[in-house]
């Protein structure tokens, strides 16, 4: 079980810091994030992290995220290429897509004629620099992207379909009530707990994911085990978005504690 943890755990640690805290974890995997208030994902910050990766023996294994990846533009374009070569920099196999999340809605056949433009376009950029696209459709009702079956439909489709795989979040997998699971086409798994005993899974929000433990409404020991039973060779990404998980300050310990729950519960 190949194990990450993904910046969102702890946005106010520093680049060293976060590299140091999956060090002193044992964990070789991270995600880094270009999203964090309090640091500039720079040119400045990318020599940075391709010094600390060699320097801590840590492995990144995506860039998180291209925003709104299915509304293409000058301003995606320009953004995925920069994320390209910073990806190149840090020796990090590929970048994580994500959908628009405004609310705004498309007719069906315009919404899948944007998905399907932007892979295309994507796919290009994407095989001149060797790297992979993760697309992660968002459960949310706002999302443009709720199911994964979406990008499943369209990949033979696609020019550079090779180029692309998906994340499975434990947490838009629940709230989307998606029911399919695409272990062959998955590269990360994005973990999290939510607690919540009051709200239904639709109303689910990104502040209520929290770390994983006996409390867990969405079945992450579930989802996790169908995927090792299925043979799955991806990363394992540990990535709640709850205040009080982020502003913690014994994230060591948060996260040793559910790594030893979901060692206890799973059978493969």
């Amino acid at each position: 079980m190949k194990i990450s943890i993904n910046h969102s755990i702890c946005p106010s640690l520093s680049y060293e810091n976060f590299f140091k805290l999956a060090k002193d974890l044992e964990i070789p995997n991270v995600e880094i994030r270009n999203d964090l208030l309090n640091l500039n994902f720079d040119l400045k910050a990318i020599n940075e992290i391709s010094d600390l990766k060699e320097k801590y023996k840590i492995n990144v294994i995506s860039i998180n995220a291209l925003q709104k990846f299915n509304i293409w533009n000058k301003e995606r374009k320009d953004e995925l290429l920069f994320l390209c070569n910073a990806a190149k920099k840090i020796n990090c196999k590929g970048i994580v897509l994500v959908p628009l999340n405004s609310g705004k809605y498309y007719e069906e056949d315009q919404r899948l004629s944007l998905l399907k433009n932007s892979l295309n376009e994507i796919g290009f950029i994407l095989s001149d620099y060797e790297i992979k696209g993760y697309v992660e459709p968002l459960g949310f009702k706002s999302s443009s992207l709720r199911y994964k079956s979406d990008v499943i439909d369209l990949l033979d489709t696609i020019e550079n379909k090779s180029k692309f795989s998906l994340v499975h979040d434990t947490f838009h997998h629940t709230v989307a009530e998606d029911k399919s699971i695409y272990v062959e086409h998955t590269s990360i798994v994005h973990i999290s707990g939510v607690k919540n005993l009051v709200e239904e899974s639709y109303n689910f929000t990104d502040e209520m994911r929290e770390l994983i433990d006996e409390s867990d409404r969405i079945k992450n020991v579930e989802q996790i085990n169908f995927f090792l039973k299925n043979k799955f060779n991806g990363f394992f990404s540990i990535e709640p978005f709850s205040e009080k998980i982020q502003q913690s300050k014994n994230h060591l310990q948060l996260i040793k504690e559910t790594l030893k729950f979901i060692n206890q519960h799973r059978y493969y």
